[in-house]
């Protein structure tokens, strides 16, 4: 098992030590470590130093795009759902409630459904 130090694509340092002039210390410390296996299989992944956000540290972020057929876990329906009694009115309600999620497309959706099989 091989690691691999993912780079950003828009920068290098993500901390410094708030101090000007001469005193100002930058370093790279905040960093994605992955798999090579899935650095080779999935060329799509992208790092980003993020705007700075008052801390010592820049916020990252790991953005992946993936091409054709998806192989995370499909939603799967449970017969269970069935048994209860207000299951088929409730369904559409559920699904149409608003998500307080950010994030990609993909985020609300999961959220949906994770909230659906809590109930």
């Amino acid at each position: 098992m091989r690691l691999v130090d993912l780079e950003t694509t828009n920068g290098t340092y993500t901390w410094n030590n708030k101090r000007g002039g001469a005193s100002q210390v930058a370093l790279e410390l905040d960093r994605f470590i992955i798999l090579e296996s899935l650095f080779l299989s999935r060329p799509n992944l992208n790092a980003f130093i993020l705007p700075f956000g008052g801390s010592d540290h820049w916020p990252i972020q790991l953005e992946a795009s993936f091409i054709g057929t998806l192989r995370n876990r499909p939603l799967r329906f449970k017969n269970v759902w069935l048994s209860h009694h207000d299951f088929i009115t409730n369904i559409g309600k559920w699904w149409k409630e608003d998500l307080p999620i950010q994030g990609t497309k993909m985020f609300p959706h999961k959220g949906q459904t994770q909230r659906m099989e809590q109930k």
